[in-house]
């Protein structure tokens, strides 16, 4: 029997297990009446009567019911017209409970023991339940993703591991092949991956880099009110972490460096004698800097490389000096100031570990600032 099998002779080969050398009652034919009626109507495309039928002369649908196989069978190949299609997974079960109960015990075990390449023969009637069981898992289960609010995760779960469990079922079987099965599990295990892609986990990394700027400060004298350009060149490591928001094609991160650094303070264009012969000069300054702030990243391909911007703000103070000369007061100005500025960023990822390099600048330094940075993945 192959998949053109018609509905005639399904109801057929369900039937043979009934046969009976009494003579039917009275309310017997009277069901066999119904049942070539509830046929006749489902043929016709007339789903919803032919079950109307089979309800009434055979109450299928109760729990306690003495409906045969042939019933159940109809019922499940009418709720599949319909597209109900648990519904006729129903009752293509309750098939394989009335009439295989024990065989398919057996098999169950034998799936759970993972022992599919070694399963019993199995009459034809058994094969072609499980062949149904096997599609309509499938069509299901690809259902629920299309859906735009699909079942419950643990449900989900379930159904893909039967969509597995009655593949597996269904590729020892002798009389079905189950290409429509695998065509469905390749769009399923398509569109998983996609949504897998698109989904958006949460983790925190911590981090470690270098980084270097410049900027601009102003030497007072205080005597005389007049100002002078210094030049620092700041340069030392920043230690933070951050917060990740993320999937397979985008990042948005929120993250925060703690800078220890040394900064070498000049006089901006100083001639030999020193601006009125201050000739400032100071080195391995300590400077404390905070760096905070969102970025957010492309991924151009897929969990290795990422270019990013970001915008962060930035608290820095530095343990300038004053100095005298010529009985002049010279006073450091902006020894702590705050900030804020834009960044370029390029990641390059690995499995627990990212490379960071970024480049920017902020509205009061008198250059770019740049880092490379390492960040550990939690």
């Amino acid at each position: 029997m192959g998949l053109s099998t018609t509905i005639t002779s399904l109801v057929l080969i369900f039937s043979l297990t009934l046969a009976s050398a009494k003579p039917a009652s009275r309310e017997q034919k009277k069901k066999n009446v119904a049942f070539k009626l509830a046929l006749k109507e489902y043929e016709k495309r007339k789903y919803k009567t032919s079950l109307k039928i089979l309800n009434k002369y055979f109450h299928y649908s109760e729990i306690k019911t003495s409906a045969p196989s042939k019933v159940f069978l109809l019922a499940a190949k009418s709720y599949e017209r319909l597209g109900d299609l648990r519904n006729a997974l129903k009752y293509y079960e309750r098939i394989i409970i009335k009439d295989h109960s024990k065989l398919n015990d057996k098999i169950m075990r034998m799936m759970a023991n993972d022992q599919a390449e070694s399963l019993p023969e199995m009459p034809e009637n058994l094969q072609f339940l499980y062949y149904k069981k096997s599609v309509l898992y499938s069509k299901i289960f690809q259902k629920e993703l299309y859906k735009k609010r699909a079942a419950s995760v643990t449900v989900m779960n379930q159904y893909y591991a039967n969509v597995q469990k009655y593949k597996k079922i269904c590729d020892s079987l002798d009389e079905y092949e189950c290409k429509q099965t695998e065509r469905i599990i390749r769009i399923v295990t398509s569109r998983l991956d996609a949504k897998k892609q698109r989904t958006y986990g949460s983790r925190y990394f911590g981090s470690l880099g270098y980084i270097t700027w410049q900027e601009e400060l102003q030497l007072t004298n205080i005597t005389a009110g007049t100002n002078f350009s210094l030049l620092s060149t700041t340069q030392g490591w920043c230690a933070g972490g951050g917060y990740v928001y993320e999937n397979e094609f985008s990042e948005f991160n929120l993250s925060a460096c703690l800078a220890f650094a040394r900064a070498t303070v000049s006089e901006n264009n100083l001639n030999n004698s020193g601006i009125n012969g201050v000739g400032y000069k100071q080195s391995s300054v300590p400077v404390l800097g905070l760096f905070f702030g969102p970025a957010y990243y492309w991924r151009i391909q897929a969990r290795e490389v990422s270019f990013g911007v970001s915008v962060k703000g930035n608290f820095r103070e530095g343990d300038y000096s004053d100095a005298t000369a010529g009985g002049n007061l010279y006073r450091v100005q902006g020894k702590s100031t705050f900030d804020y500025g834009s960044f370029l960023e390029g990641k390059y990822e690995l499995p627990k570990w990212d490379l960071v390099m970024k480049y920017g600048f902020f509205s009061k330094m008198k250059s770019s600032i740049w880092s490379l940075q390492a960040n550990y993945k939690f």
